[in-house]
């Protein structure tokens, strides 16, 4: 689920509410920022420990990222968090918080898009 609009609109309050009712139905919820999970998937990809994060991340019922966009990131950042997320897929819940319209995700998510 892709939650997208202008600051202030309460795209992180609507995304918080429904991870605090997945946790008291018992469902795993982790909530992040985008800049932060991705420079903890550098951090342990560097530490050897990836796989290990990406066990953990995979058992989450629903992981929340917020702000996606609002901080942009390396190639290496971007293709670490695109890996996780494309983990989920189809398989868990994930809910994404952006002020970035799609028309502009390639900026995030294609590098060799931008070097054409």
């Amino acid at each position: 689920m892709i939650f997208y609009g202008s600051p202030g609109t309460g795209k992180t309050h609507i995304a918080i509410g429904l991870g605090i009712k997945a946790c008291l139905a018992g469902y795993r919820v982790f909530f992040t920022t985008v800049p932060l999970l991705t420079s903890e998937l550098k951090e342990v990809r560097g530490a050897s420990t990836l796989r290990l994060f990406e066990l953990r991340f995979e058992k989450y019922n629903l992981v929340i990222a917020n702000e996606l966009g609002y901080i942009s990131f390396d190639k290496e950042g971007s293709e670490l968090l695109f890996a996780n997320l494309s983990l989920r897929a189809g398989r868990k819940s994930t809910i994404i918080t952006t002020s970035l319209s799609f028309e502009r995700w390639d900026e995030i998510f294609c590098w060799s898009c931008n070097l054409l």
